[in-house]
């Protein structure tokens, strides 16, 4: 017996991909449909993508937190020093 849950949630970006594909004259044009579609079917690509931005935005906040420290004679209040 089989259920009908409706579309499965990458169909939305399947039918965006489609309807790029049928009305362009350049198909490279539809890629980032298609890769968004792909992403969707393997979720695994997501997870990286996540790992990714997460360490990057690490980084980032390491090297921010390390701008405020050589700033720190310019009297840039740290979060240690907002509390006081």
């Amino acid at each position: 017996m089989l259920l009908n849950v409706g579309p499965n949630r990458s169909f939305r970006l399947w039918q965006d991909f489609l309807k790029c594909h049928e009305s362009s004259d350049r198909h490279e044009q539809c890629d980032p449909y298609r890769l968004d579609y792909l992403e969707c079917l393997h979720p695994a690509k997501e997870a990286t993508r996540m790992i990714i931005m997460q360490e990057e935005a690490q980084r980032q906040h390491k090297a921010c937190g390390k701008a405020s420290e050589k700033s720190s004679d310019l009297n840039f209040l740290s979060p240690d020093t907002a509390a006081n």
